[in-house]
C-alpha cells in the first residue's frame, strides 16, 4: 500500500523541534528553532494561538523542547538552556529560569507536586518548583549528554538516554547522581517512552525499538 499524506501544514519558518497533544487530543502544540510556539486546532486545522519571537517571548535561541503542564500552561526549553512557562490565555511568559548551560532536550511535569524535571545537553537533570518559582535541585555533572528522559511509575524513577547508550536511573528526590545505570544498550538513545508502570520503550541509532522492564530492585549501589 502506498503511503500518502492526509494533510500537510506549514506552521513554522524554522524546523519543528518538539510537539505535544493536549490531554483531550483537540489541540497540537508545536515549537521551533525559529523561537515560535504554535497551537493548532486539530478539528479545523487552523492555528488558534501563535507566539512569535520578540516582545513577550524571552527565548533568544531556538526552542528545543515543549511540555504541556496544565490546560493553560505550557513549558518550553531552548538551545541556550533557558526554560519558560507560558500562559496561553495571555500568550505571555509568566515564569522563566536558566539552570542549564546547554540545550534543553526534554521536560516532564509532575502535577501532584508542581515540579518540572528537565534534561539537558549539559549532562544534568534540573528540578523546578512552580509553586515557589524556584530551582529545587540540579544533578551532578556526568560524562554524557542527556538526550531524553522518562518516568517509571512503579519505582518512582527517572531514566535517561545518552549518546553512549548508557541509561542512568535517578530516584525521584535523589537528584545528585544516578543510583543505577543500564550499560548494555546500543548507542544514541534519543527517545524513551513509558509504556506502563515498569516497562519503557527505547529508540536508538540502529533503528530498533526495544522493550525494557525496569525491575524494582536496586543494583550497582
Amino acid at each position: 500500500t502506498e503511503t500518502r499524506y492526509l494533510t500537510r501544514l506549514q506552521l513554522h519558518d524554522g524546523g519543528i523541534s518538539g510537539m505535544e497533544f493536549t490531554e483531550n487530543g483537540s489541540h497540537l502544540v508545536t515549537v521551533s528553532s525559529d523561537q515560535t510556539i504554535n497551537v493548532l486546532d486539530c478539528a479545523t486545522q487552523q492555528t488558534v494561538i501563535k507566539i512569535d519571537k520578540g516582545k513577550g517571548n524571552p527565548h533568544k535561541f531556538g526552542i528545543s523542547a515543549v511540555n504541556i503542564c496544565t490546560e493553560n500552561l505550557v513549558a518550553t526549553g531552548d538551545d541556550d538552556g533557558k526554560i519558560c512557562l507560558f500562559d496561553m490565555r495571555t500568550k505571555k511568559s509568566v515564569m522563566k529560569y536558566h539552570e542549564h548551560a546547554d540545550y534543553v532536550s526534554q521536560m516532564l511535569f509532575f502535577s501532584e507536586v508542581n515540579h518540572i524535571v528537565s534534561a539537558s545537553g549539559d549532562t544534568c537533570l534540573g528540578v523546578f518548583d512552580m509553586r515557589y518559582n524556584k530551582i529545587l535541585d540540579v544533578s551532578d555533572k556526568r560524562k554524557d549528554e542527556l538526550l531524553t528522559i522518562a518516568f517509571v511509575p512503579e519505582t518512582c524513577d527517572i531514566i535517561g538516554g545518552t549518546p553512549s547508550g548508557s541509561l542512568p536511573v535517578w530516584r525521584y528526590n535523589g537528584w545528585a547522581r544516578p543510583y543505577d545505570s543500564y550499560e548494555f544498550h546500543p548507542k544514541e538513545v534519543e527517545c524513551i517512552v513509558t509504556y506502563n508502570d515498569n516497562i519503557v520503550l527505547t529508540g536508538a541509532c540502529d533503528g530498533m525499538v526495544r522493550v525494557m522492564q525496569i525491575h524494582p530492585v536496586k543494583r550497582n549501589l
